[in-house]
C-alpha cells in the first residue's frame, strides 16, 4: 500500500495544483550537489521535495505554495547557472507567479527565437507574452 502511494504522488508532482514546483535542467553529473544544495537550504516555511530523472538532467523542487518558497527562485536560477543548467517555475498558484518571469533567465538564443516567432506569427496573435524572454 506503501509502494502504490509513493509512485502515485510522483506521478503527478509536476501537476500538483496546491504546489509551487521548479523544474531545473543540468548536466547529470551535477545532480546529486544540486539535489544537497536544495535541501541544505531548507527552513519552516520551505520544505522541498526533490525528485530526479539523472537520465536526462532534470530536477523537480515542489514545495508548499508560499512567498518563502517562491523567494527561492532565484536562488535555483543560479545554482543551476553555476552548473550550465536552467531553471524555471514549472507550476505555481497564479499569485506568486506576479512580476516573476517564471521562464527564469533568457537563453542566449534568444534573439533567434523572437525571429523565428515573428516570421510565423508577424501580428503577435499566438499566446503574446506568454513564452521565455515574454515571446
Amino acid at each position: 500500500d506503501a509502494h502504490n502511494q509513493f509512485w502515485d504522488r510522483i506521478r503527478d508532482v509536476p501537476l500538483c495544483a496546491d504546489a509551487l514546483v521548479y523544474r531545473l535542467g543540468v548536466p547529470r553529473p551535477s545532480i546529486a550537489e544540486i539535489a544537497t544544495a536544495v535541501q541544505a537550504d531548507r527552513s519552516a516555511d520551505f520544505l522541498p521535495a526533490i525528485m530526479a530523472d539523472a537520465s536526462i538532467g532534470t530536477i523537480w523542487v515542489a514545495s508548499a505554495a508560499n512567498r518563502s518558497a517562491a523567494q527561492r527562485f532565484s536562488k535555483l536560477i543560479s545554482l543551476a547557472r553555476q552548473h550550465e543548467g536552467y531553471a524555471m517555475m514549472l507550476a505555481a498558484p497564479a499569485a506568486l507567479k506576479e512580476n516573476i518571469d517564471i521562464w527564469g533567465t533568457p537563453p542566449q538564443a534568444l534573439s533567434i527565437m523572437r525571429e523565428v516567432k515573428r516570421q510565423f506569427d508577424p501580428n503577435n496573435l499566438l499566446n503574446p507574452g506568454r513564452f521565455v524572454g515574454a515571446i
